[in-house]
């Protein structure tokens, strides 16, 4: 399952749930930002069995430590559970 089928699937379930989302394009960074009610998720996905590379574990390291939901998410139904 590619990455991309993932997080389409995902943005649009959290859409549906009001989530408004931003593509990240920043080396390092999650791939996406979602807002909803003052609150801010992070996601990276990954194909299923995938890691983050260094840069990025560092930045999702970075983010938890100030205080951020971060999630990495190799499959849809993980990260449909995110929005629930």
């Amino acid at each position: 399952m590619l990455e991309s089928y993932i997080e389409k699937e995902v943005t649009r379930y959290a859409a549906f749930k009001g989530w408004l989302s931003v593509k990240l394009k920043v080396r390092g960074w999650p791939d996406r930002a979602y807002f909803k009610n003052g609150k801010t998720i992070f996601v990276e996905f990954k194909q299923p069995g995938r890691r983050p590379r260094a840069d990025q574990n560092y930045y999702l390291t970075t983010l938890k430590e100030r205080g951020f939901d971060v999630y990495v998410c190799d499959n849809t139904e993980a990260g449909k559970q995110i929005f629930n």
